[in-house]
């Protein structure tokens, strides 16, 4: 019995750890290749993350991995036992269904982690805990998972609080845990994605921003969420300097340009 396990395990670790990596090591390389080019002007800080910093990033990264493919076996056994929403069969709930569970996981997730986020910056868990993550004041993709192991611990519950509340397929949780590895990792580029005016317009203000995820590593106790800024709004807690920050690292037709120098020298 124990082998079976030890093999589920294996694999849940595997699945984790590999969508850490792919991720992670994307938006890196895509990081890197900007900075080779001389394209300054989406970078949110002027300096680049250490590699001693970016080692240590991973080294924590990898201890939460082992965290979170514990979570998931206990998960996998409780699914064995009955105990959870998890299904197999799209044609139980139809394919509507299937996508619809994705997002009200991820509806879950935005209250869980805006909430358990705030509470760990009180004094004592932050200084004890979350001050590991905030090690890294200029944060690298590969920070996306560098936590304390209690912090690793409180993230990873958000898959049993899912799956006993929400009936999902096994598919729709890897696309649940895709989306917020990629949403995670953007956070901590250090370069903005999205184009000026991205916080200000009515319809995309509500969501978060690889700035307001940085602004929160340089300043400290503020910009809580995770997919949308809806609750940082609705408690008070953005940084007065959000959008100022973002304005100067967005996207512009400036930005274009710049590229299309750098790519091409003779325009």
């Amino acid at each position: 019995m124990w082998q079976h396990y030890l093999l589920v395990y294996g694999v849940i670790f595997a699945a984790h750890f590999l969508t850490y990596f792919i991720i992670c090591g994307g938006y890196t390389l895509w990081v890197n290749s900007r900075d080779k080019r001389g394209i300054e002007k989406n970078f949110i800080h002027p300096k680049r993350p250490h590699p001693r910093q970016r080692r240590a990033e991973f080294g924590w990264s990898l201890i939460g991995i082992f965290i979170y493919a514990a979570i998931g076996l206990l998960v996998y056994m409780a699914w064995e036992a009955g105990y959870t929403r998890i299904y197999t069969d799209v044609s139980e709930y139809g394919w509507g269904y299937f996508i619809l569970s994705i997002f009200i996981g991820l509806a879950i997730h935005d209250v869980y982690f805006y909430c358990q986020h705030w509470l760990l910056h009180r004094r004592w868990l932050y200084e004890n805990i979350h001050a590991v993550h905030h090690r890294s004041y200029n944060p690298s993709p590969w920070a996306a998972y560098s936590f304390h192991p209690v912090e690793s611990i409180l993230e990873g519950l958000i898959l049993p609080v899912v799956i006993f509340l929400v009936p999902m397929h096994i598919g729709a949780i890897v696309i649940f845990n895709a989306i917020q590895m990629t949403i995670n990792a953007m956070g901590h580029t250090g370069v903005e994605l999205f184009p000026k005016g991205f916080t200000r317009h009515p319809l995309t203000r509500w969501l978060t921003t690889s700035t307001h995820h940085s602004v929160h590593h340089s300043r400290v106790h503020c910009n809580y969420g995770i997919y949308t800024n809806f609750w940082d709004w609705l408690f008070g807690t953005n940084h007065p300097e959000y959008d100022e920050v973002f304005d100067k690292a967005a996207w512009s037709s400036d930005n274009a340009n710049a590229d299309a120098s750098v790519t091409n020298p003779r325009t």
